[in-house]
């Protein structure tokens, strides 16, 4: 019965989460999805006629949105793959490839990071968890997933302490939005003879990445610049980072007090934040490195994911995919009075943003709830009429005693 049950609940959400997909390929149109591969792709598009895709009055009128391109003019050969497609038909093969490499992710996940079983549960799980952070990354049409698919093979090159491959890997996930690279830190944090060398070689690549588009491209470049730097002012639910909440925070006492804080402030307040954050990840490191728990190395890894999305200025809403990992790994340790099933539900509840059909179901839940209880007082009739029989009307102590 229990192998039934969870076949039913593997067939509902994968036909669910290809309707998912479907949904948001066939209204990428009318509803204005994957606006950030919109975004990209027109700036390949202009870039490739000769024109500057950093200049919002060059790219805004061609790609028909208010964003701006934020990413290394180098990446938009990336993205130049893309125009032999018209936009509709580019933007369904960018999904389905992401989609494509979230399975794969997936997969890798249960394999080399949780181990465990962890089926439709762990499923679930990547679906709800932090505001629905892999649905909001599918209809804003990131590249979060392929970092984030980069990252993780990186990591688990880390595990098997080959640091090299761990290196080019963080070099590949940095492609796009440059501060991954702060992953090569772990590198430091290793006993590896050759750590230093390897970090020393990879930061060395890195900048050369850099300075070779400030080369190349000057202007470009130093527009993109310009524009990385006004994307640090996103704040609230598209952008839930400490930097973000702290600036939100300065804002409203200055709102109400009207004291003229100096926008220094809020910026000094997040680095001592950040600073404590770092503080605090040293000490565990510490501790962890002198006990004898098991899966150190695992744990210290997914303690310095989190460190990165505490320190990060901009942590959008999709880059939590990076804690999907970390979260249910800690959540399916033991933990006391059953805290689990608590922890599982502030996690899987979301206050700003509903997948295709979710909301629907809240409000029928919420309106025939005295319904759905009739119908599972009625499941536990039929349930005890097909498994105890004619002993339905017995108590359960009356069972018990007759048992024993």
């Amino acid at each position: 019965m229990k192998s039934l049950i969870k076949t039913i609940l593997i067939v509902v959400f994968l036909i669910y989460s290809l309707s998912v997909i479907t949904y948001i390929a066939c209204n990428t149109a009318r509803l204005g999805y994957q606006q950030d591969f919109r975004v990209y792709y027109f700036s390949a598009k202009v870039l490739s006629v000769g024109d500057n895709p950093y200049d919002p009055s060059v790219l805004c009128p061609v790609a028909k949105t208010s964003l701006y391109c934020a990413y290394p003019p180098f990446t938009l050969f990336f993205y130049k793959m893309f125009l032999p497609l018209a936009f509709p038909a580019a933007a369904n093969v960018f999904i389905f490839l992401k989609v494509a490499l979230l399975v794969v992710l997936v997969f890798f996940w249960k394999k080399y990071f949780l181990e465990e079983r962890c089926g439709v549960l762990f499923c679930i799980f990547c679906l709800l968890a932090f505001n629905r952070t892999i649905y909001v990354d599918l209809i804003a049409g990131n590249v979060s997933l392929i970092e984030q698919f980069f990252l993780w093979i990186s990591f688990h090159f880390f595990l098997k302490n080959r640091l090299f491959l761990f290196g080019i890997f963080v070099l590949l996930s940095s492609f796009f939005k440059l501060t991954p690279i702060g992953f090569l830190f772990l590198l430091l944090l290793t006993a590896h003879p050759k750590r230093i060398l390897y970090f020393s070689i990879f930061l060395f690549s890195f900048l050369l990445y850099i300075f070779a588009q400030a080369a190349f491209m000057p202007q470009l470049f130093a527009n993109f610049l310009s524009n990385a730097i006004l994307t640090t002012s996103e704040r609230g639910a598209i952008n839930p980072s400490t930097f973000a909440l702290i600036q939100d925070i300065f804002y409203f006492i200055n709102a109400k007090t009207r004291m003229g804080i100096s926008p220094w402030v809020p910026k000094g307040a997040a680095l001592i934040f950040d600073l404590a954050v770092i503080g605090a990840f040293v000490c565990g490191f510490q501790k962890i490195k002198l006990s004898n728990i098991k899966d150190k190395e695992k744990i210290i890894l997914f303690l310095f994911c989190l460190l990165y999305a505490l320190v990060h200025p901009r942590f959008k809403d999709y880059s939590h995919i990076l804690l999907i990992v970390p979260t249910y790994f800690i959540l399916i340790r033991p933990l006391p009075v059953k805290a689990i099933y608590v922890f599982f539900v502030l996690f899987l509840v979301s206050f700003t943003f509903f997948l295709p059909g979710e909301k629907f179901l809240f409000n029928v839940f919420s309106e025939y709830y005295s319904l759905i209880l009739v119908y599972f007082t009625c499941g536990l009739y039929y349930w005890s009429i097909f498994r105890v029989s004619d002993r339905i009307s017995e108590s359960r102590e009356a069972i018990k005693n007759s048992s024993d």
